[in-house]
């Protein structure tokens, strides 16, 4: 079955996620494909930044677990596909997995010439035959939702805002 998939990894699987887990799957369910969650092994910039050592929210084991709620999980090797462009990485999704839709959080990017602008994925996305849709930010009480704010309110021990 062709699937639609999300790309991101989703440490903490808050409710920014959840939100966007959420269109993935309605989408899904619309267009008759299977959901499909993309994640890494690795945080990114941990690989890609070697002084960069991230305060994690959930393990991977815990991070799979939460995810597998929602629809299928892929996790891939970081190491093995960082030096992919998001082209590429799109046409390596498309051709292992039968991914035909791409649903990208707000402010999300990806591929090692991390594009600038949400329009060169749409663009890449036409050249391989590739929808791709930006899903919308999520705020609570006029906050947006990040892993980044969720991991500051837990180092400052603000659990009712984490």
């Amino acid at each position: 079955m062709s699937r639609i998939a999300t790309i991101g990894f989703f440490d903490g699987v808050h409710k920014g996620h959840q939100f966007l887990f959420a269109q993935l799957c309605s989408i899904a369910e619309q267009e008759g494909l299977q959901p499909l969650i993309v994640t890494f092994d690795q945080h990114p910039r941990a690989v890609l930044q070697n002084d960069y050592i991230p305060q994690l929210i959930t393990s991977l084991e815990e991070r799979r677990a939460l995810l597998q709620q929602y629809a299928e999980v892929l996790v891939l090797p970081f190491e093995q596909i960082r030096a992919l462009t998001a082209q590429q990485f799109m046409s390596f999704l498309k051709d292992e997995y039968d991914v035909q839709k791409i649903v990208m959080g707000y402010d999300h990017r990806f591929g090692s010439d991390r594009a600038t602008s949400f329009d060169e994925y749409i663009e890449y996305g036409k050249q391989l035959g590739l929808e791709v849709r930006r899903c919308c930010g999520y705020s609570e009480s006029d906050v947006m939702v990040s892993s980044s704010k969720v991991r500051r309110a837990l180092e400052l021990w603000d659990i009712p805002l984490a």
